[in-house]
């Protein structure tokens, strides 16, 4: 945190100069962008929280057929640590692997898709931070593929 730190004091002094050295730089706001900046990166460290929102997220796709989320272990997280499931699949971004496994590709994209659209339309409640480090596809049944989502970044409501 001393890092962060460190670097937030340096991103309020460059946001201080922005006013002086841009016309149009009060407008801009910049230390107001900042501290926005800094209370999101502070919630996002916050690994309690996080743990929460996985649960919850969990519990929103809990008997669907095409996301899995990992359990996540309460007991054991606190605000520096998340302590979670075990899983195992193919990353999502090795087609090469997903092809070798049989994966029905069109069936996995139409997925993505039904499972974004559950999640931010039904239940309001999304996870942000959907890259192919966070998402995985199980082994287990590739003619009904089933993402399985690492809870690892950003969710929101």
């Amino acid at each position: 945190m001393p890092v962060i730190k460190a670097d937030l004091k340096l991103i309020y002094r460059l946001a201080r100069w922005v006013p002086r050295l841009l016309p149009d730089g009060r407008r801009l706001r910049p230390t107001e962008v900042v501290r926005e900046y800094e209370k999101t990166l502070i919630d996002e460290l916050n690994l309690l929280r996080e743990s929460a929102n996985a649960i919850q997220l969990r519990r929103n796709f809990e008997d669907s057929p095409m996301l899995y989320i990992p359990e996540v272990y309460p007991d054991y997280c606190s605000e520096g640590m998340m302590v979670m499931e075990r899983i195992y699949g193919i990353p999502v971004s090795d087609v090469a692997a997903l092809e070798k496994n049989g994966t029905n590709m069109k069936l996995l994209a139409e997925n993505a898709r039904a499972g974004v659209l559950h999640s931010g339309l039904r239940d309001s409640f999304f996870h942000a931070d959907m890259h192919p480090g966070n998402i995985f596809v199980s082994y287990e049944h590739p003619e009904n593929p089933k993402y399985i989502g690492m809870i690892a970044g950003l969710l929101a409501r």
